[in-house]
């Protein structure tokens, strides 16, 4: 049975800057903003009365929106961990960039 050689393939090469991706947890803390005004405008237009002539109706409705809501929350907590965290590196990247660079002198590594 023949065997080829593996074939070395180009990788992909990505930049990530501190910079940027504390801006990524800035635009996730947007996005979590958003979606609780969203809940906030949400129940406030409802005032708990979805225009059903029967309780019943209602009470279902609730029970729809209700997991809705828990499904929102839980969104809003992950994105809000996640733009902490993103934040957090953000600043833990750019301190290890400028570790790096102050270990070099001349194009030399010192220490």
């Amino acid at each position: 049975m023949p065997t080829s050689a593996p074939s070395l393939e180009v990788m992909t090469t990505i930049r990530v800057d501190g910079d940027g991706i504390a801006a990524l947890g800035g635009t996730l803390r947007e996005v979590a903003d958003h979606l609780t005004r969203s809940r906030d405008r949400s129940a406030a237009a409802s005032g708990g009365d979805y225009g059903f002539i029967s309780r019943a109706t209602d009470a279902a409705l609730d029970g729809v929106v209700g997991d809705f809501e828990q499904r929102r929350i839980a969104l809003v907590t992950g994105l809000e961990s996640l733009a902490t965290a993103a934040r957090q590196a953000g600043a833990c990247y750019l301190q290890a960039e400028s570790s790096v660079h102050n270990g070099f002198v001349g194009g030399r590594r010192v220490g």
